[in-house]
């Protein structure tokens, strides 16, 4: 759904007038009678839409440390939360600890608003790439992933069943053999709604999983220090002509998809069995299987085969602490509990996401077997929302794909443009 996608991949940049010397202690949390200390806790997770067990997480950490109770502040997200937040570091009054994504941690963290949490135990233990979207000023780690989200493949297997394929295709030759054989029969393919912008685009980052990062995992600190480009990376050209050619084989109609609502339309017309693939975030599973029971989530097959097809993951919540905390043990110790199992196996299943930690496996979320799979074999990547895959760049890479999709540009010009909107 949009406002969950937006949350996870993009955010409002932090306004300029941030100001160190507007920090203060402030009223964060305070330590009542007995030693017991209240923490303040806020994020746009909790409330009625999105439960997501925090309420649960929250009286479990509660039990285990009996002199710590959790003030826990539910706040809608997108807008309303950064401009709270914003104006909460800048009068001194931000909770203890606060809900985050990438792009706000980066600002927040540049701006000496959050914790420097690089001593904390658990940091050994996040995955690399997650880790890496929690660092500023190259070693400062300032915030906790708590979740990888999916972006895949969504598969009805009733509809593939009809043509009597039996599961979700785990590889480029299988997903072409599988959309010959929907045409064949006359049955819905695939769905690719990029009114917003966002799919056709993301299923070319899905697709580098496996033709960039497979093979160079390290790409986008090769691209950070200017030793490589997007033109210069014969994996994103690939990409982008693997995308294009289902068009040039009449296997999805850009055109008419570019007419129909990412997160709107588009998932609707999934659930109401219009379309036999879509490209989606996990965020959307447990909503898509109260229609589609036989949904399944696999990871985009982009790969040449199934041994080297890989999954493209995004970083969507993260805690962080403030920096002028008054209860810094307390905060970090409720960090320590979100990197457990305890506290992750109930926060991944009800996000249907999959976990930033190396030694905490991913539970097993309902639907979305083969994408876990994929991501416990180690063979993903996790989009850098923090540079290229992020605001303002985002957007250009993405007008510039739906240029390209009406003929506007060719693949040199659209990688060319890659490189300028990720340059800023």
């Amino acid at each position: 759904m949009p406002g969950r996608k937006l949350t996870a991949i993009s955010a409002l940049a932090v306004a300029a007038t941030l100001a160190l010397s507007s920090c203060s202690s402030g009223d964060s949390g305070s330590t009542g009678t007995g030693g017991t200390t209240t923490l303040k806790v806020i994020g746009w997770k909790g409330g009625p839409a999105e439960p997501a067990k925090i309420k649960e997480i929250n009286a479990a950490f509660e039990a285990a440390h009996p002199n710590i109770k959790i003030d826990y502040v539910y706040q809608p997200a997108n807008d309303p939360y950064t401009q709270k937040l914003n104006a909460a570091f800048l009068g001194g009054k931000a909770e203890d600890v606060v809900m985050t994504n990438t792009a706000n941690a980066a600002r927040w963290g540049k701006s000496g608003y959050l914790m420097d949490l690089s001593d904390q135990a658990w940091v050994a233990d996040l995955a690399l790439p997650a880790k890496q979207l929690a660092t500023v000023d190259g070693n400062k780690l300032i915030a906790q992933p708590s979740e990888m989200v999916g972006i895949g493949l969504f598969s009805n297997l009733e509809i593939l069943a009809s043509v009597g394929i039996t599961k979700a295709p785990a590889s480029w030759p299988e997903f072409l053999d599988a959309l010959n054989a929907l045409k064949k029969a006359g049955k819905p393919g695939l769905a690719l709604p990029d009114k917003e912008g966002w799919s056709v685009d993301a299923a070319i980052n899905a697709t580098a999983s496996s033709e960039v990062y497979a093979k160079t995992a390290d790409w986008n600190q090769k691209f950070a220090a200017r030793e490589t480009t997007f033109a210069a990376e014969p994996g994103w050209k690939n990409s982008i002509d693997k995308i294009l050619s289902l068009g040039q084989k009449g296997l999805i109609d850009y055109k008419e998809q570019l007419g129909i609502s990412d997160f709107g339309q588009g998932p609707q017309d999934f659930k109401a069995g219009k379309s036999a693939f879509l490209l989606q975030g996990s965020w959307a599973l447990a909503d898509i299987a109260k229609d589609v029971p036989k949904v399944q989530l696999s990871a985009w097959p982009g790969g040449d085969s199934a041994a080297t097809n890989g999954a493209m993951n995004a970083v969507g919540t993260m805690w962080a602490v403030n920096a002028k905390t008054k209860n810094a043990a307390a905060a970090k110790e409720y960090l320590k509990f979100w990197s457990t199992k305890a506290a992750l196996d109930q926060y991944l299943t009800a996000e249907s996401a999959f976990s930033p930690f190396t030694t905490v496996p991913s539970p097993k979320v309902p639907n979305a077997e083969p994408y876990v799979a994929t991501v416990d074999a180690g063979r993903f990547f996790v989009l850098p929302e923090n540079s290229w895959a992020g605001g303002a760049s985002q957007t250009a890479m993405q007008n510039a794909v739906q240029a390209l999709l009406l003929g506007q540009k060719n693949v040199d010009q659209t990688l060319a443009a890659f490189d300028a909107a990720a340059k800023g």
